[in-house]
């Protein structure tokens, strides 16, 4: 059971890296480039988009579940090695944790909702950020499964 527990956590892990690799070439650009170009009708048209879907619910079940796994890989796995498993577990609470301590998460909010988009501090926030931050986390969830990839 641990053996596939932890396969299971090295596709979550990788695919993360995935998902925030693919953010940072596509969609945290375009938001970078409406920002820069102050086009307000597209971030409006996300804000329609995300306030009338099931996108923040859907993407923070991925994230929350991705630490689930990592805690659940930990608990039932550390006489393998803990090392990979505490960087794993940690991973998806210092991505929360430099989130908010930047201001970034307060600024996302903003710019998702299309708010506040003329305030020079959020767009600031924002473009100094993103791409920086998402970069980091596409490192450290790909550092995150090669290390994992060491207990199978």
């Amino acid at each position: 059971m641990g053996t596939l527990i932890i396969q299971m956590q090295v596709i979550y892990t990788a695919l993360m890296a995935g998902m925030m690799l693919m953010y940072t070439i596509t969609l945290g650009r375009y938001f970078d480039y409406i920002l820069k170009h102050k086009i307000p009708g597209a971030s409006q048209n996300w804000a329609l988009f995300h306030n009338n879907t099931r996108v923040q619910i859907h993407h923070t079940a991925v994230l929350v579940g991705h630490a689930i796994v990592s805690i659940v890989s930990l608990a039932t796995n550390y006489t393998r090695g803990p090392a990979p498993l505490v960087v794993a577990a940690a991973v998806p609470f210092l991505m929360l944790t430099t989130h908010v301590v930047t201001g970034f998460a307060k600024a996302e909010f903003f710019v998702n909702g299309a708010q506040r988009l003329d305030d020079e501090k959020t767009v600031k926030t924002y473009l100094a950020w993103n791409i920086p931050l998402h970069i980091t986390y596409t490192l450290l969830y790909a550092v995150s499964a090669a290390l994992l990839l060491t207990l199978l």
